[in-house]
Order: C-alpha cells, then sequence, then structure tokens
C-alpha cells in the first residue's frame, strides 16, 4: 500500500523511531519545559454556595495539561459559604484535589483585606461617597466606580475578591488564572482597572469564562443537589468526558440517558471499547502479527502520535481542554481503523495505548483494561 504524500512528508524511514521513544519514555512521552516552571495561579471563582461541576473539571483539566508542558500550577477555590469537608468529599469523588481553599471570611480576618486596602488608598484613587468608600475605576477601563467598603464598615464582595486577586499577584506568580461561570468580557476591564490601580501589572491577570450547561434525565430538565448524586447516577470517566467535552464558551448540554449507554454512539464509551481491545490484543501473545508498518493506516497512527506534544501546546495557547478530547477520539478511530485492516504490530498499539493513557491521564480519566 502506498503512503501518501501528507503521511510522508511527516514521518520517514528515520521518524519510525518514535515508537521507540514513546516506549521508552512511557507515561513522560509529550512532556516539555514549554513553561519553564513559570508559576501559575488557577482558581475557580464561586458565586454562590453551589460547586460548579463544569468550572472545576475545567480547571482541573487544565492544571493537568499545564502542568504536563513544565508550568508550576497551584490549584485553588475562591468560595462564599460552601461546607468545607463535604466540599472536599465531593471533589474526590470526581478526582480533583486542589492545593488551596479560600473564602471571603479568611481574606477579611487574616490580613490580606487590610493590606490591600491600605495599597489602594495610597494611590490616591479612594473617595469618600454616602459614607462608603470607592475606588475610582473610571479612571481607567471600568464604566463605574466600584465600593470597597459599605457605609457600616464591612468590606464588600467585590473589594474581598480583588484583594484575592492582588494578593496573589503580590506573591509572585508569573500568571494568575480565574475561572467564573460567565462571559462578561467587560469585567476584565474591571479587575485589570483596579490591579493598575494597586501598581501591579494587569497583563498577567486573566479571566475564562465559562458558559452554562443543561443536564436532561428521561428527556426532562434535571437539576442534581450535588456531585454524589451525579456519580450514583453516571461513571466518573463518563462525567469528566462529557463536561470538557464541548468549547468553554458553547453551552453544554448533556444527555443522561444517552451518556449511560453502552453503544458506538457514546463517543466516551466508543474510546473505552477501544482501549480494552488494545490491551487484549497486548496481554494476547499469540495473536497473529503482520508486522508490516509500511501501511496507510499505520503512518496514519504514526502521524498523530508525534504530534502530541504540538496538540498539548496548542490546547494550552486556546485554554480548551476540549480539543484534547478530540484528540483522543481521534487516536481511538485510527486503531479502529487500523486493527479492522489487520495491519498489527505490537510496538505501535504499544504506542498507542501509552499516548491514549496519557491523554486520560491529563482529563481526569481512567481508562480500565476491561469494561
Amino acid at each position: 500500500m502506498s503512503i501518501n504524500e501528507e503521511n510522508r512528508s511527516i514521518i520517514n524511514d528515520s521518524s519510525l523511531n518514535i515508537i521507540d521513544r514513546i516506549i521508552k519514555e512511557g507515561k513522560n512521552y509529550g512532556r516539555c519545559n514549554y513553561g519553564n516552571n513559570k508559576r501559575i495561579s488557577i482558581s475557580c471563582i464561586s458565586s454562590n454556595d453551589n460547586l460548579d461541576i463544569r468550572n472545576i473539571i475545567y480547571e482541573d483539566s487544565l492544571s493537568n495539561m499545564l502542568s504536563f508542558i513544565g508550568f508550576d500550577v497551584t490549584r485553588e477555590y475562591y468560595y462564599n459559604n460552601i461546607y468545607m469537608e463535604e466540599y472536599k468529599k465531593e471533589l474526590d469523588s470526581i478526582r480533583i484535589s486542589l492545593d488551596n481553599y479560600t473564602n471571603e471570611e479568611i481574606i477579611s480576618s487574616d490580613g490580606t483585606a487590610d493590606e490591600v486596602l491600605s495599597k489602594l488608598q495610597r494611590s490616591g484613587k479612594c473617595y469618600i461617597d454616602n459614607d462608603s468608600l470607592w475606588l475610582k475605576t473610571t479612571d481607567l477601563y471600568d464604566k463605574k466606580d466600584r465600593i470597597l467598603v459599605n457605609s457600616d464598615g464591612t468590606y464588600t464582595s467585590f473589594f474581598l475578591y480583588i484583594s484575592y486577586v492582588l494578593d496573589r499577584l503580590n506573591n509572585g506568580y508569573d500568571r494568575v488564572i480565574d475561572i467564573i461561570s460567565s462571559n462578561n468580557s467587560d469585567y476584565i476591564k474591571v479587575i485589570k482597572s483596579c490591579i493598575e490601580i494597586a501598581g501591579l501589572d494587569s497583563s498577567k491577570y486573566e479571566i475564562i469564562g465559562i458558559s452554562n450547561y443543561n443536564v436532561l434525565k428521561n428527556n426532562e430538565e434535571y437539576q442534581f443537589n450535588d456531585i454524589k448524586e451525579l456519580v450514583d447516577i453516571i461513571d466518573v470517566n463518563r462525567i469528566r468526558y462529557s463536561f470538557i467535552s464541548e468549547e468553554y464558551s458553547n453551552v453544554l448540554n448533556i444527555n443522561l440517558d444517552l451518556l449511560k449507554e453502552n453503544n458506538i454512539d457514546n463517543s466516551i464509551y466508543y474510546i473505552e471499547k477501544a482501549y480494552t481491545k488494545i490491551c487484549t490484543i497486548l496481554r494476547n501473545k499469540s495473536y497473529e502479527i503482520d508486522s508490516t508498518i509500511d501501511s496507510e493506516s499505520a503512518y496514519t497512527i504514526l502521524n498523530r502520535l508525534v504530534y502530541f506534544e504540538k496538540v498539548i501546546i496548542y490546547v494550552i495557547k486556546k485554554r480548551e481542554p476540549s480539543i484534547m478530547i478530540f484528540y483522543l477520539y481521534e487516536i481511538a478511530s485510527l486503531f479502529n481503523n487500523y486493527d479492522s485492516n489487520k495491519d498489527i504490530d505490537k510496538n505501535l498499539i504499544t504506542a498507542v495505548r501509552i499516548v491514549m493513557d496519557n491523554v486520560s491521564n491529563m482529563l481526569g480519566i481512567i481508562l480500565r483494561e476491561e469494561i
């Protein structure tokens, strides 16, 4: 079978060593120092007492990918009044672990807010109106000024959040990323106004707004009370896959009934099934091997495996973990096509398994040898 020019241009004879490299590097294949150990604080910002599952899974997946390519990532959650121990148990159930948990009370009582207020007052941009303390953010990018301290002397929620942002910037992070349930592009202007008034570099701050999602069960909208309730219905692999499978800027629709089905129309099942087939082949020493790497399907697979490192960096630049979902599905599809042609080379299949493992681990998905 002849190899098309696209594949030949990327995979030449000497490049076939990529298989040996993937096998040798194993779980480290694809890792690099693109991030140069730069420090990133990434935080899911809760605006209410509910844990937003889509936001926290997005944060976890993106954090895994940032760490994989050489960034020093601190994973955080900023909340109001969620009961902490119960919250942590919920996160454990979907394979998420965070470094820091911070709430308004902590920021208000540990001196962080007091220190930030002093800095803002020294800027000369604060003023009193109706017994409240305001910050003149309209001098920069904001459409209206913002209240920092209420007339009764209490800090506003807005100011406590600003204090949280400024405190992380003061602690030497090269990048501070906040994930919010909003697509309000103007909000970044509000925060950057405060950052610059405080004399800090606003280019180090980033907001990612995540669109809402709808969950359907029995063809009706379904409201679950907590993550445990959802885990009781759907396997964790399918929960994580479904909540990251669409671009973060799109409204996500999840049909629990379809997600539970074990057929090839369910893309996560299709991936899981391909992985179990790979494991079966690698366990079966008597499997008849046609070691013909010089085939169209084999070279197409090699093409995609080589691109793994570039895909990760592209995902990071786009801030779009869903791209990695599509990549994982593509690898599964290419394997299924390769298997159906009986062009079986165990070393190549071992390399496919390693890449599928590395991708799924970043997504918080555990592919099993048997399903």
